[in-house]
């Protein structure tokens, strides 16, 4: 259960306004830690503490009524391993999100900092784990929209501007450079269009990412949508990706084009079942052309509630590759830790989360 932190700030000032002013801080987080077995990995099988799910995570948000239907926003987020204690970023405090603006019914909103583009956003939203898994093995759009060159799935320097109309959302990002005589040097825009009724959301969202000497550009496409019937929410969308380069060499273009199809079932309020398939059929991949070959996962996760906060879950993953995929050593042995020459690989997680 979230905390929360409410004060009325009364000021003593001519301004009455001020002296109405409502704030509030809401502290949360996220902890998961269990047990996980995988075959095929570099050196054999594996039996480990793993966190599969969603990595741990804790934060801050808040904000401030400004009057006229206007307030003042930010969020503060760190992420963390439960099993180390370590920040996962160690030089980066708030890793997951660090930023401000201001939330206006008439006007929209605008945010200022480290967060997410738009497409990335819009993929989490509508992901049936909400690409959140604590393993790659469970999570391979994140491979396909994150920044190639800082592997970064957030934008600093971020600007993010939504605004509501109606059942529609229009959104769209942008990160200035900061660099002199180098305007697109790992600079990030985004666009999204997203639309909500009677059950149904569909979106279509485009963002390309330049890398830091300007030599190569990422560009995603996601349009897909979900629908949601009594205890039932299907998922169905496409997200594709055009990589001119990752070190300045010459070559065609790598493509992917990943579909994914699956579900959430919820038959009572203390279980809910979920499912996902992954096909990615990638082209020219490292640049080479005909170097073709497909990446297909599938994962199921029950989640078990024993209170509000409390969940237990099991889940089980495969993941195989074909043709050129298979020998992809950041797909299979950077992500995956595949043994060389595999082309499958197996796992099965139990654990325990929380969430406060």
């Amino acid at each position: 259960m979230k905390t929360k932190i409410l004060a009325a700030a009364v000021a003593a000032t001519s301004l009455a306004s001020a002296a109405h002013a409502q704030s509030s801080v809401t502290m949360y987080g996220y902890i998961s830690d269990g047990v996980r077995y995988v075959n095929n990995t570099a050196g054999g099988a594996t039996f480990q503490m793993a966190n599969a799910i969603s990595p741990e995570r804790w934060g801050l948000f808040g904000s401030e009524d400004l009057g006229g239907g206007n307030k003042a926003v930010f969020q503060l987020e760190n992420y963390f391993n439960i099993n180390t204690g370590a920040m996962t970023s160690p030089n980066t405090l708030w890793y997951g999100k660090a930023y401000m603006g201001i939330d206006s019914q008439q006007f929209g909103r605008l945010t200022f900092g480290r967060q997410y583009a738009t497409t990335a956003l819009r993929a989490i939203m509508m992901d049936p784990i909400y690409i959140g898994g604590g393993i790659a093995a469970i999570c391979p759009l994140g491979q396909i929209l994150t920044d190639v060159w800082t592997h970064d799935s957030r934008t600093n320097n971020n600007i993010v501007y939504t605004k509501h109309i109606g059942d529609f959302a229009l959104s769209a990002s942008y990160n200035p450079s900061g660099v002199a005589g180098a305007s697109r040097a790992g600079v990030n825009y985004s666009g999204d269009i997203y639309y909500a009724a009677h059950g149904l959301e569909a979106a279509v969202s485009f963002q390309r990412q330049y890398s830091p000497d300007e030599t190569g550009t990422q560009d995603n496409w996601w349009i897909g949508g979900t629908y949601t019937y009594g205890g039932l929410k299907a998922y169905l969308n496409l997200v594709t990706l055009r990589l001119t380069t990752i070190d300045g060499a010459a070559g065609p273009a790598r493509r992917d084009y990943v579909t994914t199809i699956g579900g959430r079932y919820q038959p009572t309020p203390y279980f809910t079942l979920i499912g996902a398939y992954y096909i990615d059929v990638a082209r020219n991949l490292s640049n080479v052309d005909g170097a073709n070959g497909n990446k297909n996962t599938a994962y199921i996760e029950a989640l078990y509630s024993l209170s509000k906060s409390t969940s237990l879950y099991v889940e089980a993953d495969r993941n195989w590759f074909t043709g050129a995929y298979k020998h992809d050593k950041y797909s299979t042995q950077t992500l995956l830790n595949m043994a060389p020459g595999s082309s499958a690989q197996f796992g099965v997680s139990v654990g325990l989360v929380h969430n406060f």
